[in-house]
């Protein structure tokens, strides 16, 4: 039990003052973040937030931020050891491949990887936008085929692997969209669902070419094939999750 102001308050009054003053608590966490290089979608780090840092060794990271001064995604190659910079790329507007409801500072680029030269390979969320920049920060590629998403990473061989998605023309407003909304699967019960299909594929870093795609849904598909299991679950997210069997 907890006291405020000589009064005992219950555990379920507590519950219900918490979460009717949440979002007053985040308006303040909010407020003058225009006035920092951080995009809206992200919040302050609490003041209250104390630092420890213990290692003993250098620890190379890359990080994106947005920059409001310039209106630019920063990435930074910096050592956790001592937070120190040793080297950054900026990319502008003009690079991508955006829709009119997409706003840029909101796309976040994530899992930028370093090749020789400090070239960088970044993709930006929910848009068909992956690239290869130079230390300058200039284009030296890129690709709009798929909507590349979650994480990337290289081979033994050098090539890139990184999931994707069809980008395709949505019946709404005729907009293009990071997912494919379109295809569709019909339920047991004869309802019909939109249906994402993701892709597994593989980039050639020097080109930017997909030299290989191959579709998740398939790769089910022919496993179901030799297996006893005639039913996949599926789940994407926005969308209705159900069951569906294959060639209904």
């Amino acid at each position: 039990m907890k006291s405020t102001e000589g009064r005992t308050r219950s555990p379920i009054k507590s519950m219900i003052y918490n979460f009717a003053s949440f979002p007053s608590t985040v308006m303040e966490a909010l407020k003058g973040i225009d006035e920092i290089s951080m995009s809206k979608t992200y919040i302050a780090k609490d003041e209250k937030f104390n630092e420890v840092n213990l290692l003993e060794k250098d620890l190379f990271a890359i990080n994106s931020n947005w920059d409001n001064l310039n209106e630019v995604w920063r990435f930074e190659l910096f050592n956790l050891l001592n937070d120190s910079t040793l080297h950054y790329w900026e990319l502008d507007e003009d690079f991508l491949q955006l829709e009119d409801f997409q706003e840029f500072r909101n796309l976040r680029p994530k899992h930028a990887i370093l090749l020789d030269s400090l070239n960088l390979i970044v993709k930006f969320r929910q848009t068909p936008n992956l690239m290869r920049i130079d230390r300058s920060g200039k284009l030296k590629w890129k690709n709009n085929k798929y909507s590349f998403h979650h994480s990337m990473n290289l081979d033994a061989d050098g090539y890139l692997w990184v999931c994707a998605a069809k980008v395709a023309s949505n019946s709404v407003n005729n907009r293009r969209w990071w997912m494919n909304p379109t295809a569709k699967i019909k339920n047991p019960d004869g309802t019909t669902v939109a249906y994402e299909d993701d892709l597994i594929t593989k980039v050639d870093v020097i080109s930017g070419e997909v030299v290989f795609s191959k579709s998740v849904s398939e790769l089910l598909r022919l496993k179901t094939r030799t297996t006893a299991f005639t039913e996949i679950l599926y789940s994407t997210g926005r969308f209705e999750t159900f069951r569906s069997k294959w060639g209904t």
